[in-house]
C-alpha cells in the first residue's frame, strides 16, 4: 500500500487597506482564524497599491474613505493593471448611498459591502469570490489547452490537405 502526500494549496492572500488601525487589525484577528488565509494589511490606498503589487494577493478588502488615496480609486488603479486586474476587490465601508455603491462598481469593485455586515456572512463572501475566482483560473486552463489542441488541428489539416494535393496532382495529368 502506498501512501499519498497531500497537496498543500498556497496559501490565500488578503491584503486589508484601512486607514483606522483597530477596524483593521480586528478585521486582521478575525480572518487569521480560518486556515489558509494569509494577511496583509495597510493603512492607506498608496501602500495598498504597492503591497498589491509586491504580494499579488488573491483580494483586496479596501474602506471607502481613506486619506492619500481612496479605496475607489485604489480599485481602479489596480483593475487598470494587467497582472493585478483579476484581483478580487471589496469595499468595505460605513456609506450606504447608493450613488457611492454604484460608483464603486463602476471603478470595477466586485462587491460593495457595510462594515456593520456580521464577519461571518463577510467570511462566506470571501469564500464564494475565492470559489468563482478557482473556477475562472480552471477555465483559462481549459481555455489554453484547447487553444493548442486546435493548433494541432489546424497544422494536422494543413499537412493532409497538402498530401491530398499532392496525391491528386500525381494521379490527375
Amino acid at each position: 500500500m502506498t501512501e499519498t502526500t497531500p497537496i498543500e494549496m498556497p496559501p490565500i492572500r488578503i491584503l486589508l487597506v484601512d486607514d483606522e488601525p483597530l477596524f483593521r487589525k480586528m478585521l486582521s484577528t478575525f480572518l487569521s482564524k480560518y486556515p489558509g488565509f494569509e494577511i496583509f494589511e495597510a493603512e492607506n490606498g498608496k501602500e495598498g497599491l504597492r503591497l498589491a503589487l509586491e504580494r499579488k494577493p488573491d483580494l483586496i478588502i479596501s474602506d471607502y474613505y481613506m486619506p492619500v488615496l481612496d479605496g475607489i480609486e485604489l480599485c481602479r488603479r489596480v483593475k487598470s493593471i494587467p497582472e493585478l486586474a483579476s484581483i478580487i476587490f471589496l469595499i468595505l465601508s460605513v456609506e450606504k448611498a447608493v450613488d457611492h455603491q454604484v460608483k464603486a462598481f463602476e471603478y470595477g469593485v466586485d462587491d460593495y459591502i457595510e462594515k456593520t455586515t456580521s464577519p461571518v456572512v463577510l467570511t462566506s463572501k470571501i469564500q464564494a469570490f475565492l470559489r468563482i475566482k478557482q473556477l475562472q483560473k480552471e477555465l483559462r486552463i481549459e481555455k489554453d489547452k484547447l487553444v493548442e489542441a486546435n493548433t494541432g488541428l489546424e497544422r494536422n489539416f494543413t499537412e493532409l490537405t497538402a498530401i491530398l494535393l499532392k496525391i491528386v496532382d500525381r494521379r490527375l495529368p
